[in-house]
Formats: C-alpha cells, structure tokens, sequence
C-alpha cells in the first residue's frame, strides 16, 4: 500500500486563483470583511468560511460540495476539491460560499442582522451578484449561505 502523502498540494496562491477564477472574489479581503462586519456586530466567535458548489444543479439529491475553506489564516482544501475540474466541464452546478458562526449565548438577532447587512452590502458595492436568504439558527451554529446568480 503506497500513501501519497502531498497528493493535490496546493500552494496559498494556486487556491486564491482558483477561488478569484471561479467565486469571483478575493478570499482574504472577503475574508477580512466578514471580521470586520464581525466586530462592528460584536460577535466574537469562530466563523467557518467555505468555498463550495451545489452540484448536481439542479436536481433534488443535489450535494454542498465543499472545494476549499479557511483554516485559520490558511487556505486548505477540501474534501470535494479533487472533482472542482469535473463538476465545472458538467456546467450542472451553482456556486456557493457558506458561513458556518459559532452559536454563542450572547449572539442575538440583531448582531447576526448587522453582520449580514455588512456582507451583503460588500458584494454589493463590488458588483458580485451573490444573494443570501437571511441566516438559519441551528442548535450549534449559524448558518449563511450566499449563491452566485449570474449565469456561467
């Protein structure tokens, strides 16, 4: 049995390409926004940032694929990373990027409205067509989902 260990390795700049190439957008200023948007709302809990595509789109079994995500400071891919090539030339997909927050006693409704405004205004003032529904309230986390609307 041979381990690879170093399979698919991606360096910080190769994933920031493949994230401005197929997301639109820059990881860490999107990234900085939503800290930002963060400490205006006073939260100030771990925020999990995803990179993913719906695939296949649009079919009712359709998976959240997730192609890369922050770790840290740190771009690192994900577990559906190896099929992005695959799952682009099937043009049966829809971007997404998904924020996982921490759901802390002290987060209330109004701190999660102000963070959501402050992403949604971000896009916005940079002409990326991503919408959101407002955010799901799970038992453990928040839930933000923003889609990409143009077509391909």
């Amino acid at each position: 049995m041979i381990i690879k260990l170093f399979e698919n390795f991606k360096s910080q700049s190769e994933l920031e390409q493949i994230i401005n190439k197929y997301w639109f957008l820059d990881p860490y200023e999107f990234k900085d926004v939503i800290l930002s948007s963060c400490d205006s709302a006073k939260i100030l809990t771990p925020i999990d940032i995803n990179f993913s595509v719906l695939y296949p789109y649009p079919d009712s079994n359709m998976d959240h694929c997730t192609m890369i995500s922050f770790d840290g400071d740190q771009l690192k891919v994900g577990p559906w990373f190896d099929n992005l090539e695959g799952i682009i030339e099937s043009e049966r997909y829809e971007l997404l990027i998904e924020l996982w927050v921490d759901r802390w006693e002290h987060i209330n409704g109004n701190d999660i409205e102000e963070l959501y405004l402050g992403i949604n205004q971000f896009l916005k003032r940079c002409e990326i067509p991503y919408y959101s529904a407002y955010p799901d309230f799970m038992d453990t986390h928040i839930y933000f989902e923003y889609r990409y609307t143009w077509e391909k």
